[in-house]
């Protein structure tokens, strides 16, 4: 996390959160861009500024909880850079600036699966002792995806959705310049997946459309590795209809921020055709549980186009009621996990979550073969565990993309919009509820 940049700290009473040691996100508002910048120059001299996106601009400064309170001070709207989690982050718990040597929810840290304890953690299986481990489990080859007749239908439109998946990308068949090279590797969703972008970063902490095994070359899965090519492969067969495209906002350790996140939205606000639904399977708290700046601007703006695409968010893995995004926002579909009779163990809750679908166990896509004899995959009893390119794994990073599913499946079925097939599987009066976890999305 050193290298990640990422910093946990406790404020009042809202509990802890994970931010971009040294950086903070001011929104700039009405005045003129010169007069911004001096007045948080005012405030705090060595501020720098870095990037702006949706009004808002991130700063450079030397210590993110000295500038905030500076800044606040000085009359200014702004928030660290919070860091947002599609699992567990790798590391044994440590000092994190009063968060108890325990990751955030207390002891619960959100993950997939939970972080329980210094530093042991229970998994799927249970590890115990190694946090660095990716906890997707090797499956058996499926039943072949469903066919359906309007599988034909042009990408966009009403037969045929596009599904965003914000997360670690898309493993693809690379090639830079090829034919073909923005694709889907595995060959369940080589038609109906590709990445935005194909070039990618040799640094294992910068963002990239492409989703890697193992970005740090340590013969270990990166501890989130896969998750997006997993969620795409949940999308792909409840609804097969769809096109899934990919951007990345997750490194393979899971880890994104608010600024990453909101630059992701803007290359969906900037396709010329839109998107119908955007899949989140991330998660994370704010300070004093205030919503994050730029993921707030970005989904507002995002709700303002003309397909007026529905966000569908996991509502993260502490076995906590305590608001989470980007799930807990108002414009924004959060989803818990359950089992077969109950919620599972993990999941998140509360009257912020607005929907609920399976999450244990779940089965989809994976990498393609991963390893062999002479360069075995470390962590599982057979060198190549991977070689049909299935897997399961457990969270509701895997039930929310059941719920965007469901309404990609109900435009295609209806010739509805996304709007009102989200009416309809999720907010339609008469629907099957349960307090705290919302309507009941049962698709396996």
């Amino acid at each position: 996390m050193e290298r990640a940049g990422i910093a946990f700290a406790q404020r009042g009473s809202a509990g802890a959160f994970a931010y971009r040691r040294g950086q903070v996100l001011v929104k700039e508002g009405d005045s003129d861009p010169d007069e911004f910048l001096a007045k948080v120059r005012s405030a705090v001299p060595d501020a720098e500024p870095m990037k702006e996106i949706f009004g808002v601009v991130q700063f450079s400064v030397p210590d993110t909880i000295v500038a905030l309170e500076a800044l606040r001070q000085a009359g200014f709207v702004v928030s660290p850079n919070h860091v947002f989690f599609g699992s567990n982050y790798p590391g044994a718990a440590t000092d994190y600036s009063g968060c108890n040597a325990a990751y955030i929810g207390g002891p619960a840290y959100i993950g997939n699966p939970a972080y329980i304890g210094n530093p042991a953690y229970i998994g799927n299986p249970a590890y115990v002792g190694n946090p660095m481990a990716n906890t997707a489990q090797p499956a058996p080859t499926p039943t072949p995806c469903e066919q359906r007749s309007v599988a034909q239908a042009s990408p966009g439109s009403p037969n045929s959705p596009l599904v965003a998946v914000l997360d670690t990308g898309l493993a693809v068949r690379g090639g830079s310049g090829q034919p073909g090279a923005d694709l889907a590797a595995h060959p369940d969703l080589s038609a109906h997946a590709y990445v935005l972008d194909t070039a990618s970063s040799a640094d294992p902490l910068v963002v990239d459309d492409i989703d890697v095994p193992d970005s740090d070359a340590d013969s270990w899965l990166d501890r989130q590795a896969g998750h997006g090519t997993f969620i795409t492969g949940i999308i792909r067969r409840l609804a097969p209809d769809a096109t899934v495209v990919n951007v990345g906002v997750l490194t393979g350790f899971g880890d994104g921020d608010d600024r990453t996140l909101g630059e992701a939205l803007q290359k969906l606000i900037d396709l010329p055709q839109g998107v119908d639904i955007v899949n989140l399977s991330l998660s994370g708290y704010t300070e004093d549980d205030r919503p994050p700046l730029v993921i707030a601007a970005a989904l507002a703006e995002l709700g303002r186009q003309p397909k007026g695409p529905i966000v569908v968010a996991a509502a993260g893995n502490s076995a906590s009621s305590r608001p989470a995004y980007p799930a807990a926002l108002s414009d924004v579909i959060g989803v818990a996990a359950v089992n077969d009779v109950e919620r599972a163990w993990f999941s998140n809750y509360g009257p912020w979550v607005n929907a609920c679908a399976p999450g244990i166990d779940v089965l989809s896509t994976f990498f393609v073969g991963l390893g062999n004899q002479a360069n075995p995959l470390l962590g599982y009893d057979e060198p190549n565990p991977f070689q049909n390119g299935w897997a399961t794994w457990s969270g509701t990073s895997f039930s929310a993309p059941k719920v965007a599913a469901a309404i990609a499946r109900y435009m295609t079925d209806h010739g509805s919009t996304a709007q009102e097939a989200a009416d309809a599987v999720v907010r339609r009066w008469g629907l099957f509820r349960v307090p705290d976890l919302g309507a009941v999305v049962n698709l396996l």
